[in-house]
C-alpha cells in the first residue's frame, strides 16, 4: 500500500507478505524436542540424586558451591516457566511442552 503525507511532503510504498506456520512440521519438531528434553531431564534427575547421595556427609557437602546450586535453580525455574508459556501460546502442542515443564519442575524441586 501507499503511505502519503502532504504536510511533510512524504510518500512511500509498503509491500507486506504474510507467512503461515506449517503446523504438521511444527508438531513433529516439537514432539522430537519434547522427547529429547525429557531424556535430558531424566538423566539430570538421576545425576542430581546420585550427587545428593554422595554429598550426604557434612564435610563433602561443604565443597559444593552454593552459588552454583543457586544459579542452576534459577536456570531450571526459567526453563520451567518458559515451557509453561509455550503451552499457553501453542495450544496444539500443549502436551509436548507441558511434559517438559513438569520434568523441569521436578528438577527444580529436587535441588
Amino acid at each position: 500500500g501507499d503511505i502519503e503525507s502532504k504536510n511533510c511532503d512524504f510518500h512511500s510504498f509498503v509491500n507486506v507478505t504474510a507467512m503461515r506456520t506449517n503446523w504438521e512440521h511444527t508438531t513433529a519438531k516439537a514432539i522430537n524436542y519434547s522427547f529429547y528434553m525429557m531424556l535430558t531431564c531424566l538423566t539430570q534427575i538421576v545425576i542430581l540424586l546420585r550427587q545428593l547421595l554422595h554429598t550426604q556427609s557434612q564435610s563433602v557437602a561443604s565443597n559444593v558451591s552454593l552459588l552454583c546450586i543457586g544459579w542452576q535453580t534459577v536456570l531450571d525455574a526459567i526453563l520451567c516457566i518458559s515451557h509453561i508459556f509455550l503451552c499457553l501460546v501453542m495450544q496444539p502442542l500443549f502436551t509436548a511442552f507441558a511434559s517438559v515443564a513438569f520434568f523441569k519442575l521436578l528438577i527444580f524441586c529436587v535441588i
